[in-house]
């Protein structure tokens, strides 16, 4: 779930970024904002909903997920395995 929220988080960045022509339709791009802010809305909903849900029937693994959150990413392991300790610098000739 959370990779399709980057999912629309990163296509929403690069949406914006593109170039528009000088024709463009600026009066039809604004009828669609207010039906795609409903649908990242409702995208948004699902999710908490779904999170709610798994936090609810499994207690302690959502306390344990949460406790990732706060880590930078490269500090994360998978769930329930532990990280492998760093592998030397190898030596060059």
């Amino acid at each position: 779930m959370f990779f399709l929220l980057r999912c629309v988080f990163w296509l929403t960045i690069v949406y914006a970024a593109i170039f528009w022509p000088k024709d463009f339709d600026r009066k039809a791009a604004a009828d669609i904002l207010p039906k795609t802010r409903q649908l990242a809305g409702d995208a948004l909903e699902q999710a908490r909903d779904e999170i709610v849900r798994s936090c609810v029937s499994a207690p302690a693994a959502c306390l344990e997920a949460s406790g990732y959150l706060n880590l930078p990413s490269a500090a994360r392991a998978p769930l329930g395995r532990t990280r492998p300790p760093p592998r030397e610098a190898a030596d060059r000739p």
